[in-house]
């Protein structure tokens, strides 16, 4: 009976720790090089990376916010609509256990208006590694991204 107690707890304080030596993890999101989408159909993209792999699922959460992109030649991109100019993101991804990255996907909404071209920014708001339905927080950076909706009428 005591060899199994102290293997059960050896097992447990192990498995803590690697929890705990992973969840030094940082979480960062990019618009993917050529992610810009144009109307009527060129999909756009954003890749959120982990800064190495990790044997847990990372639950990232993001948030698409309003922000100044950088000034093209025309000024700076007005603001996409979201559920308009775009379908609706939902705001979590899962990076699945033994995976570097995952894709928010921005499916561009053709909306037959002359508008010019449009921007969609999104910012990290939390991320966690999740073991066995526990989470536990990481690093993430909350550096926007943005990409552009090109406009085709």
């Amino acid at each position: 009976m005591m060899k199994t107690r102290v293997l059960i707890s050896t097992i447990l304080l192990l498995s803590s720790m690697v929890f705990a030596s992973v969840a030094s993890a940082k979480v960062t999101v990019t618009a993917l090089a050529d992610s810009d989408a144009a109307e009527p159909a060129s999909a756009g993209s954003f890749l959120v990376d982990l800064e190495s792999v990790r044997p847990f699922n990372a639950i990232v959460e993001y948030q698409v916010i309003v922000a100044d992109v950088p000034e093209g030649p025309a000024g700076p991109a007005p603001v996409a609509t979201e559920g308009t100019d775009y379908q609706t993101l939902s705001g979590t991804l899962e990076i699945v256990a033994g995976q570097l990255n995952a894709v928010i996907p921005v499916t561009v909404i053709d909306d037959f208006l002359v508008e010019g071209n449009e921007s969609v920014t999104i910012q990290l708001t939390s991320a966690q590694l999740v073991q066995n339905g526990n989470g536990n927080n990481i690093d993430f950076d909350p550096t926007p991204a943005f990409i552009s909706i090109a406009d085709d009428d």
